[in-house]
């Protein structure tokens, strides 16, 4: 059984790595007006500490994947399984 996890573990850590990225929603800042116009500095400062979000987010998924791998608990399983849904195709 735990043989059947880690394979699948594998499989979804090589489509990760090596499936195309897509994004499937729009862009939700499309929409916003920006009445007070960044500047320059400050938008690459916002899009650093994003990519340190986004990094957290996929982090703390491997994280809780991780930790279900081994888990022997299925209540455990049961509760975290949502944290770790990675969609993959």
């Amino acid at each position: 059984m735990y043989i059947d996890k880690f394979i699948d573990e594998i499989e979804v850590g090589l489509k990760i790595l090596f499936s195309p990225s897509s994004s499937k929603r729009p862009r939700p800042d499309k929409k916003i007006s920006n009445a007070e116009n960044l500047s320059p500095e400050v938008k690459k400062k916002h899009a650093k500490l994003m990519r340190v979000n986004h990094s957290g987010e996929i982090c703390a998924q491997a994280l809780y994947r991780g930790q279900l791998l081994f888990n022997k608990d299925k209540v455990i399983e049961k509760s975290w399984g949502n944290y770790s849904l990675i969609k993959i195709k």
